[in-house]
């Protein structure tokens, strides 16, 4: 089993792969949408695309709760933007 990737390599591997598809992603920044403001990790405000890697490293469970997630998704449904979404417990790695 290989290790799981930390917040900061989570997201950097994140960041390349978005920007490597011609996403200007900005790291970091503060998300204030649908009632929802948090510490996104990668977001490109012109294409309404982004990414929040969820750890308890960052205490991002505490920043962002389960009704600001939720809203976020039926933004998601509508069309209104897409946010990539990965939570530490689901064990990824880089090499997966």
């Amino acid at each position: 089993m290989r290790d799981p990737l930390s917040e900061a390599d989570g997201c950097d591997l994140l960041a390349r792969v978005f920007r490597a598809r011609g996403y200007a992603i900005k790291r970091n920044i503060t998300f204030d949408e649908q009632g929802v403001r948090f510490r996104i990790d990668g977001w490109d405000a012109r294409a309404r695309v982004g990414f929040e890697f969820l750890s308890s490293e960052a205490h991002d469970h505490d920043e962002l709760t389960l009704g600001e997630f939720k809203r976020l998704m039926a933004a998601q449904q509508r069309g209104e933007l897409a946010i990539f979404v990965v939570d530490e417990s689901e064990q990824l790695s880089q090499g997966d």
